[in-house]
């Protein structure tokens, strides 16, 4: 019986901590959202506007309308590893992309960060420190 409660325990403590740890989509069922991208140089490639819907992930919508570099896959804990679009490209070793919601920092990749109807996504080239 206590071997039946432990395994309990256990599984219910796995799958409550997987559910926290695994980002969610949240944001907004639809929208416009802008995409500002700058290189290394600071220089602004891409001021664009897009519209998703539910169904889209960041990743959907700048796959869309540009030639994207990512490496892995979405089914990895935090999905693709963002490595470049279109001209901009990094290489994750001494420069990578920064990707930022309205001015504040992003906390996953393209494919789990929430899209919000009016919001801003700044994708900056920075170097590894």
């Amino acid at each position: 019986m206590k071997l039946k409660i432990t395994l309990s325990f256990i599984a219910l403590s796995l799958a409550v901590t997987l559910l926290l740890l695994l980002p969610g989509r949240g944001g907004d069922e639809a929208g416009i959202i802008t995409v500002k991208v700058y290189d290394s140089s600071s220089v602004q490639v891409v001021d664009a506007d897009y519209t998703f819907d539910g169904d889209d992930t960041l990743y959907t919508v700048l796959n869309e309308h540009h030639d994207l570099r990512v490496s892995g896959s979405k089914s990895d804990l935090y999905g693709r590893v963002f490595l470049g679009i279109d001209d901009v490209v990094t290489d994750f070793n001494t420069t990578f992309i920064y990707i930022e919601i309205d001015g504040e920092e992003a906390r996953h990749g393209i494919d789990y960060l929430p899209l919000y109807d009016g919001a801003i996504y700044t994708f900056t080239v920075k170097t590894v420190d």
